[in-house]
């Protein structure tokens, strides 16, 4: 892939991460993490996760959440694949240590970079 096509597909996949992270959100929270306490799940509803998403040479999306060690999952679309991880992320979430990580966490800027060696 020329490098100038690679760029262009790169800034396709930020534009697409970005809308999507502006877009995932939990407005509403399952059952699995009614058993927080009210202050997490407050946070927890209007916090926004990092994402990396990537298209594997089969066509799959990979998304990993890169907040938490472990988190990530795949989807035959782009919509599968974030509905996907969601479901991880609030399987994360039911450990006391990504509670704490959640808590911490109050990201001032995000930015997705590549390099070519």
């Amino acid at each position: 892939m020329p490098f100038l096509d690679f760029l262009d597909y790169s800034f396709q996949i930020l534009n697409t991460v970005d809308y999507y992270y502006n877009e995932l959100t939990f407005d509403s929270v399952n059952s699995k993490i009614s058993i927080m306490n009210k202050t997490l799940l407050s946070k927890i509803k209007d916090s926004r996760f990092p994402l990396v998403v990537e298209k594997d040479e089969d066509g799959f999306y990979v998304v990993e959440c890169t907040l938490f060690r472990g988190c990530y999952s795949q989807g035959k679309t782009l919509d599968k694949a974030l509905e996907n991880i969601k479901e991880v992320i609030e399987l994360c979430l039911e450990e006391k240590e990504n509670q704490e990580i959640l808590k911490l966490y109050k990201p001032q800027e995000l930015s997705l970079h590549t390099i070519t060696l």
